[in-house]
């Protein structure tokens, strides 16, 4: 007779040390800021309080996956962990996030497991708004511009010296052609203006945003569109022959190109998507095709080149 409870009270031990465990575990989200404008940043910080010995396993998350289908994530922090009462132990876990298009989303409950057994988070909600401008008053500075007190002897004392270095070498240059060649050029000639290959590409992406022709079934067409502009962007931006790769040509290339890697995840979702509408018929979702034209904004906004007036 003793030895069958010492059997069976070894057989509900676990039992009993799992629900106990369950019972101390305490799993919460919050959000720093429920209103944010688009393009920016807010942290979410998850927490789970929980014995020592317990294994308790956060949600799967990784960089550039998204939480809905409009917020998604940028970094997410290592966890930290400090000590609680009774015995247990706080961890935490930040998420940084933002959104590119204006709305209320509900982000659903987050997931930690113990086992076979989960515990959520409450839901929350984030409101993206747009940038609002008074349209009587427009944009106004903060601050009014610094205007210094304007020096007449050095400005005409600099443009003097100026216009006799332009005299001399336009001179210079229309009688050696006369008498090297016996006939005039023009001296002054217009600037050649070049647009960095970034506004290039946005300004076509927002042509193509604009006409929406994803919602008009025509599917092929939006991401021939889409690819090629990308293609173009590339072949500018990194001196690659984009138009004549393949899809996983294109991504092997941006591979080994330090600052193209942070783009690699949603370009891999583009081209891929791109590639399943184009030659497997496949036909996405209206929601598939607005995340496709986001992620070809990220791609190109993350990536270009801003040459400063000093270089």
């Amino acid at each position: 007779m003793r030895n069958f409870k010492k059997i069976t009270f070894l057989f509900l031990l676990p039992v009993v040390l799992f629900q106990t465990a369950n019972a101390q575990i305490e799993v919460k989200a919050t959000i720093d800021s429920t209103e944010i404008l688009i393009g920016q940043q807010t942290l979410i910080r998850l927490q789970v309080v929980q014995p020592k010995e317990a294994k308790v396993n956060f949600p799967n998350f990784s960089v550039e996956d998204t939480l809905t289908a409009k917020v998604e994530i940028i970094s997410i922090s290592k966890p930290d962990t400090s000590k609680a009462d009774n015995d247990r132990i706080l961890i935490r876990q930040n998420y940084l996030i933002t959104s590119f298009d204006s709305g209320s989303y509900v982000i659903p409950p987050f997931k930690f497991q113990l086992i076979d057994q989960d515990f959520q988070t409450n839901s929350l909600t984030l409101n993206v708004n747009n940038v609002q401008v008074n349209k009587e008053e427009g944009i106004k500075d903060i601050k009014p511009i610094y205007r210094p007190p304007f020096n007449w002897l050095l400005f005409l004392g600099i443009t003097g010296l100026i216009l006799l270095v332009l005299i001399l070498i336009s001179g210079g240059i229309y009688f050696y052609i006369r008498w090297k060649e016996n006939k005039p050029i023009p001296i002054f000639t217009e600037p050649e203006i070049i647009i960095p290959p970034h506004e290039i590409a946005l300004q076509k992406l927002e042509k193509i945003k604009e006409e929406k022709i994803w919602q008009k079934g025509q599917d092929k067409l939006f991401y021939t569109q889409l690819t090629d502009v990308l293609r173009e962007y590339f072949t500018e931006r990194f001196d690659i022959q984009a138009m004549e790769m393949t899809s996983g040509e294109i991504i092997s290339a941006l591979q080994t190109d330090e600052e193209a890697k942070i783009i690699l995840g949603k370009l891999k979702q583009i081209l891929t998507t791109s590639d399943m509408v184009k030659f497997a018929k496949q036909q996405p979702t209206i929601e598939e095709n607005e995340i496709s034209i986001v992620n070809a904004f990220f791609v190109v906004n993350q990536t270009k080149k801003v040459i400063s007036d000093e270089g």
